[in-house]
């Protein structure tokens, strides 16, 4: 008889094992449309990313260059990666480390320009902003992975006013880009365009 009892309880762990799991496949918000993905510190994305981003702004310190003073520099990562420094030199940053930067800027003026040099580099903090018809519109710390979708989701989600169908995403450049998030949601990752640092998250408010 103990061993009866012992299948039954395996065999009810299982079942609320299966309708936990449906119940979760299954969940939308209580309006019946599709949940946001959670935020991206609620899917671990991690920390920021290491790696310099397109939109970022950097200040480049150039010292021990002889005679002259430094030279300092406040530059915002274009959307191609590329950074200006001295003699207009451009240069791809996007997709480095902070050091592998400093090593490449030096190499790039050493010793072609200069006997010596020290490089120093300094990363702003990375941030993005939502705003419009979401329930907390702020600027919000930026973490690698994030995509139009989920910096939604890192406000709050939509208030019942928000347009879905018609989000805009202004860059630091001052483009924009027009998203269709509610098929975005519904399969078409490819809609689900990525966030950069210092972009804006724009919820417009829908007419009825």
């Amino acid at each position: 008889m103990k061993w009866i009892k012992s299948v039954q309880e395996l065999c009810l762990l299982v079942a609320a094992s299966v309708s936990l799991f449906l119940f979760s496949a299954c969940e939308t918000t209580a309006s019946g449309k599709p949940a946001l993905p959670p935020p991206a510190a609620a899917q671990h994305q991690g920390a920021i990313s290491d790696e310099i981003q397109p939109g970022e702004t950097l200040t480049v310190e150039l010292i021990d260059l002889g005679p002259e003073t430094g030279k300092v520099f406040q530059q915002t990562v274009r959307e191609d990666g590329t950074i200006t420094l001295l003699y207009n030199e451009n240069i791809k940053a996007a997709g480095l480390k902070k050091g592998e930067l400093e090593e490449k800027i030096r190499n790039l003026y050493v010793p072609r320009y200069y006997k010596r040099m020290t490089v120093n580099i300094r990363r702003e903090q990375l941030v993005f902003f939502v705003a419009g018809e979401v329930k907390r519109p702020d600027r919000y710390p930026y973490t690698a992975g994030l995509t139009v979708t989920k910096a939604i989701s890192a406000a709050g989600d939509f208030t019942d006013y928000g347009k879905r169908t018609n989000v805009q995403i202004v860059r630091t450049n001052g483009k924009s880009e027009t998203v269709n998030v509610k098929k975005a949601l519904h399969g078409h990752h490819e809609l689900d365009l990525p966030i950069y640092p210092g972009d804006t998250v724009v919820v417009k408010r829908r007419l009825f």
